[in-house]
């Protein structure tokens, strides 16, 4: 993330239609090179997985994990009113992109082009957008937010949306049950606390298992790191549920038996309902369930009736469901 001293100004709105439009090295997505007050250059900075650490400090191994092919960085300077700072990142499926806007669920949901607020695709906070549309994940900021950069930010924006891309969620997010009841309650799902991803280094920012790849994700796999909450429930009554679609069913196995192994000592026992694997932690209850390519793993559970209950929810919605790439 960028760090920046905001500076609110009063101007008044500044639009104008560009005269000409940027086009960027890949799947013709154009850019304004004039936007109210700001231009930008003709040809943006490009960024390769071998050159992002060099631009970034620290966080390029999260773009990386999430399977980056490049990215393009154009600077819209303005003499009197701040810079617009415009990352275009190229990744290799619309799934990738979609992980890394679900980072953070945060700020205002935009309508943009094709983006509807409905789909919190496009979301805005303090001079800075970001969205996801097909493989592309955009980040624009707006070193001085105003009345002005704010129209700018949004119209660059709207020109990342190409008509007729790719703006579903990944087939995973889809099959993580809205809701789970267990006996008496009903454990809803946060939205904001929905989490594609495929590392483990991904993983760890949301929740830390270990400092391995103990669960033997890779590039190839998809996962749906997932909070829930009993209803008046706070952050001390929330479990975690992770859901893993590995290449094959051999992976799904080694993933399974690392875990088994590591996080819980070999101390996997076996529940009432077929298939389910329990544990008892000091935080809280763990459950394993997996069928062919799909590994469920929940976290954090009160007791093992609730451990067990979300774990054969999650199974069966995963069996139920389409089959996913």
């Amino acid at each position: 993330m960028f760090v920046c001293a905001w500076t609110l100004t009063t101007i008044a709105l500044l639009l104008a239609a560009p005269a000409a439009a940027t086009q960027t090295p890949e799947d013709g997505v154009n850019l304004p090179t004039t936007v109210g007050a700001w231009s930008a250059p003709a040809q943006p900075r490009v960024i390769t997985g071998e050159t992002i650490f060099d631009y970034m400090n620290g966080a390029g191994e999260m773009y990386l994990a999430y399977r980056f092919r490049h990215l393009d960085v154009y600077e819209y300077t303005s003499a009197e009113h701040g810079d617009i700072l415009v990352e275009l990142y190229w990744m290799e499926h619309p799934d990738d992109a979609y992980g890394l806007l679900s980072d953070d669920w945060s700020g205002e949901a935009l309508e943009l082009g094709e983006l509807t607020a409905e789909s919190r695709r496009a979301l805005y906070g303090s001079g800075y957008l970001r969205l996801a549309w097909d493989r592309l994940y955009v980040r624009v900021l707006a070193y001085e937010e105003s009345a002005a950069s704010r129209a700018a930010v949004e119209e660059i924006g709207r020109a990342c949306v190409k008509p007729g891309g790719h703006s579903g969620r990944p087939a995973l997010v889809d099959l993580v049950p809205p809701k789970v009841p267990v006996g008496a309650t009903t454990y809803e799902l946060e939205p904001d606390r929905v989490r594609f991803l495929r590392s483990y280094l991904v993983l760890n920012v949301a929740y830390y298992l270990a400092s391995d790849d103990i669960l033997a994700l890779g590039p190839e796999c998809g996962a749906v790191l997932a909070a829930y909450r009993p209803p008046g429930g706070d952050h001390t009554t929330r479990i975690h549920l992770l859901t893993i679609r590995y290449p094959d069913e051999a992976a799904r196995q080694a993933g399974a038996q690392a875990f088994e192994a590591t996080y819980l000592g070999g101390a996997l026992g076996k529940g009432e309902a077929p298939g389910v694997g329990l544990s008892h932690i000091e935080a809280g209850w763990v459950a394993t369930a997996g069928a062919g390519r799909d590994l469920v793993v929940v976290f954090d559970a009160p007791d093992a009736d609730v451990a067990s209950g979300v774990a054969v929810r999650a199974a069966a919605a995963l069996t139920a469901g389409p089959a996913a790439p």
